[in-house]
C-alpha cells in the first residue's frame, strides 16, 4: 500500500502495543486490569472524537517525525537501526535480482520518515479504528503480559 507520494515501504511492519508500567502502590495483575479498561476506553474516545481533532493530531504527530535530529548519537542509532532492519533484505533482493534492463535499484529506504509523515497526514478515523481493532481486539490479538514483582525502587 503505497502513500500519497507512491511511496511503498520494503517490508511490513509488524504491529505492535507496548505498555511498561512501574508502580509501587498496585499489584500487577490490577495493572493489567486498569490497561485493559484503557484499552476499551480509549476505543470509544476514537469512535466519538472530532474528526478535526483526528487531523490536529495527525498533523502534530507529522511534524514531530519531520523536525531535525538534533543530537548525532540519534541519528546514528537511527540509521544503524534501519541498516539491521532492511540490509538483509536488499542484500538478498539484490543477490537474487535478475539482470532486467529496468534500472531499477533497491537500496536501503533512508527516507521512510517523510514517507511515514505523509501517510500518517492521510490516515482518517476508519484507518484507526481498523487498525486499532486489528491489534487489541482479543480474538486476532497476540499478547504477552510479564508481571515483575520487586522490593526495591
Amino acid at each position: 500500500q503505497s502513500n500519497e507520494n507512491g511511496q511503498i515501504p520494503i517490508s511490513t511492519l509488524v504491529d505492535f502495543i507496548s505498555i511498561n508500567i512501574l508502580s509501587q502502590k498496585m499489584a500487577p495483575p490490577d495493572i493489567v486490569d486498569r490497561i485493559d479498561e484503557f484499552i476499551q476506553v480509549f476505543r470509544k474516545s476514537l469512535e466519538t472524537m472530532p474528526e478535526s481533532e483526528i487531523n490536529d493530531h495527525a498533523e502534530s504527530l507529522a511534524t514531530k517525525l519531520l523536525k531535525p535530529i538534533q543530537k548525532l548519537q540519534t541519528e546514528a542509532s537511527l540509521h544503524n537501526t534501519r541498516i539491521e532492519r532492511y540490509g538483509p533484505e536488499v542484500y538478498n533482493r539484490l543477490k537474487h535480482q535478475s539482470h532486467d534492463s529496468s534500472g531499477n535499484t533497491i537500496e536501503i529506504p533512508w527516507n521512510t520518515t517523510k514517507a511515514l509523515a505523509s501517510t500518517i497526514r492521510g490516515l482518517r478515523r476508519q484507518d484507526l479504528l481498523e487498525t486499532f481493532d486489528r491489534m487489541t481486539h482479543p480474538s486476532t490479538r497476540s499478547r504477552l503480559v510479564s508481571c515483575v514483582y520487586g522490593k526495591k525502587f
